[in-house]
């Protein structure tokens, strides 16, 4: 008996989710206005992604515009943009449609038609009428009123007899497929053990996920690495996955968007990952990637961009241009050797609508806990480390060069003493600094902006908030050289006591300290920086 199938089934007819021929063709396209989520667009079914900013609305003509490239490449056309016309062109193999701006006249592959309403631009994203747009591309365009998703409610659990923070998040649209196919619900399998075995040591209950007239509970075994769901008291075991798919949910409740985009999930699949749904969307601008200096982004691109080339990606000529990352979260794990790792998560980079970079990136932590869409590592694509490699790349830092290693612990102490986070930053080592971008972070951010500074005592930052202000006064500073038996030339510690007050105690108290500080001599143009304090 295939219960994988059976249940998919049920769960499908469970949440009355409309399977009309409406739905069946890729050339159908159904403007759904509903009281539940407003105007969307599918396309064969599968929900159009729009942003807040750029959400389908009805005009006052009637028409449903639409944001022009979200629903023009969900039907596989490209979209060209004009400025100087204020033009837009979605083209095919076939057809060759164009619109004006505030203009009610359409063209098809040279020909004219008069429209009863006109293309626009709405805070800054470019709407067209989809009407127009789907009949002169061949496709049939209907409406309704009805949705064609049904909510679903994931509830955390925390499992506290102190106090009870269960949190609650509401998804809808494509991610439903996640929940009922194959790495979701529909991979349960019948448990062949007792409902009893969940009250077992390290066995504790994490999510609920409410259908329309039942609810489903998953469990996790911290023991034996297992996923659990509880139907009907019927006990089953399910996709360790769909488990981390649970968690990721809850990372930015306001972000997720459960849509992925044709092109990029098929540059994934063709390398062995699944994009399950996005993450968000972060907009930045692509710095220069051939000499690095200060610690700014250019260090997460440099790095990023040689896991890119492994597929034929290259974001190095596209220097100051402005550029989208969409984050995904992938239903497979990272790679063996970056265990106990194991979240993943996609990055595409765009420029202007192109994809010129992609990569898969863990997130959170450890900023180097990244590879290739091959799987592969820096150091495999490279041949070297991230230090060495950024070596060739330095610019001379003509003072710093000059200092020994206790002058760099004390230039640490002082910069911290004066607010100067420009100084303290410059005695620090490139690669810790490339290392702990992502400490702390959000998965749905692709780096923190907040630099990363020891003795700060500053454990969240948001964004470009300075952490060096944390620190209210330090002194007393006393630097004493360690001696170690597996000396290295290119390597020190030293120990260090010091008096320090803080705005805020967080990890650390304020008052006297003694720490161990380690340096190394990073390069030949940046001479010597500290790596880390420690006990």
């Amino acid at each position: 008996m295939n219960y994988n199938r059976i249940f998919a089934e049920a769960v499908v007819l469970m949440m009355s989710v409309q399977t009309a021929s409406a739905y069946d063709g890729p050339q159908i396209i159904t403007v759904h206005n509903t009281e539940n989520h407003g105007v969307y667009v599918t396309v064969g079914g599968t929900h159009v992604y729009c942003e807040e900013t750029e959400l389908p609305f009805i005009d006052e003509n009637g028409r449903t515009q639409v944001p022009v490239r979200a629903v023009s490449e969900a039907m596989g056309k490209k979209v060209s943009w004009n400025e100087t016309e204020k033009s837009v062109g979605i083209k095919d193999s076939v057809n060759d449609v164009g619109f004006v701006i505030d203009s009610a006249v359409m063209t098809k592959n040279g020909a004219v038609t008069e429209m009863d309403t006109a293309a626009r631009i709405v805070d800054g994203h470019t709407y067209i009428p989809l009407r127009f747009l789907g009949e002169a591309l061949g496709s049939e365009v209907e409406y309704t009123t009805e949705d064609r998703f049904s909510d679903i409610v994931v509830t955390r659990i925390f499992d506290n007899e102190d106090f009870d923070n269960r949190e609650s998040v509401t998804v809808w649209g494509n991610i439903q497929d996640i929940f009922h196919e194959s790495g979701g619900l529909g991979s349960m399998k019948p448990y062949d053990g007792s409902l009893s075995d969940l009250d077992l040591s390290g066995v504790t209950q994490l999510y609920e996920i409410s259908f329309s007239d039942k609810t489903v509970s998953v469990y996790w075994d911290y023991v034996e690495g297992e996923a659990y769901a509880l139907d009907e008291n019927k006990l089953y075991t399910v996709d360790t996955g769909f488990a981390r798919f649970l968690s990721s949910l809850f990372e930015d409740k306001n972000k997720a968007a459960y849509s992925v985009g044709n092109e990029e999930k098929q540059l994934f699949k063709e390398n062995g990952w699944t994009l399950d749904y996005k993450m968000n969307t972060v907009r930045d601008t692509l710095p220069q990637m051939t000499e690095l200096g200060t610690f700014d982004s250019k260090y997460y691109y440099t790095y990023n961009n040689e896991l890119s080339k492994d597929v034929g990606l290259d974001m190095s000529s596209y220097a100051g241009s402005e550029i989208t990352a969409d984050i995904y979260y992938i239903h497979e794990s990272m790679p063996p050797e970056f265990y106990p790792t194991e979240k993943a998560r996609g990055i595409v980079i765009k420029c202007n609508g192109e994809i010129i970079g992609a990569y898969i990136s863990s997130g959170r932590h450890r900023a180097d806990a990244a590879c290739s869409l091959k799987g592969r590592s820096f150091e495999e694509i490279t041949g070297t480390d991230y230090g060495t490699y950024c070596e060739k790349l330095l610019l001379e830092e003509a003072d710093a060069v000059k200092d020994n290693p206790e002058e760099v612990i004390r230039k640490y102490f002082d910069a911290l003493a004066e607010k100067n986070e420009e100084k303290a930053v410059s005695c620090l080592s490139k690669q810790e600094q490339f290392v702990f971008m992502t400490t702390n972070m959000p998965d749905t951010k692709l780096y923190n902006t907040s630099v990363w500074m020891p003795l700060t005592n500053k454990t969240f930052a948001d964004d470009n908030e300075r952490r060096i202000d944390n620190i209210k006064s330090v002194g007393n500073i006393k630097i004493t050289a360690r001696e170690d038996e597996d000396k290295n030339d290119n390597a020190a510690e030293f120990e260090v006591e010091f008096d320090i007050e803080y705005k805020n105690d967080e990890s650390m108290s304020s008052g006297s300290q003694w720490m161990i500080c380690k340096v190394v001599y990073e390069s030949d143009k940046t001479g010597w920086k500290i790596v880390s304090f420690g006990y």
